[in-house]
């Protein structure tokens, strides 16, 4: 842990004992970190299901596996991280790159569906 700021798992777990000093910014953060996390586990889940209904050969079911492995061994970690660290300076919620992606991944979806968001 850096700089004396909670790690994304010990949020939770003041949260699941119902701390009354967890900041509203730590929540924040947490969720955000949380979410990223969660992508990158769906993304490998989504990955290993695509290749078992497709009935790829073994060595590539392995190989996924493995892939998949590396995933978890990197979210594992990324719990024990603060996250302000795991998220990176650019992709806080708020800050300017962050707002930057954000607007212009809207106008990509606008476009493309004419919905706007």
């Amino acid at each position: 842990m850096s700089d004396g700021k909670r790690t994304t798992c010990q949020i939770q777990i003041a949260v699941q004992e119902a701390e009354p000093n967890i900041s509203d910014e730590e929540l924040r953060l947490c969720i955000e970190a949380q979410r990223t996390i969660e992508h990158f586990y769906m993304r490998a889940l989504l990955d290993l299901i695509e290749a078992i209904r497709e009935d790829l050969p073994a060595s590539v079911l392995k190989m996924k596996g493995e892939f998949a492995w590396g995933t978890h061994e990197r979210m594992f970690n990324a719990g024990k991280t603060p996250p302000e660290e795991w998220l990176g300076p650019d992709n806080i919620p708020g800050s300017p790159r962050q707002r930057e992606r954000m607007d212009w991944a809207k106008r990509v979806y606008e476009k493309a569906t004419g919905e706007k968001l």
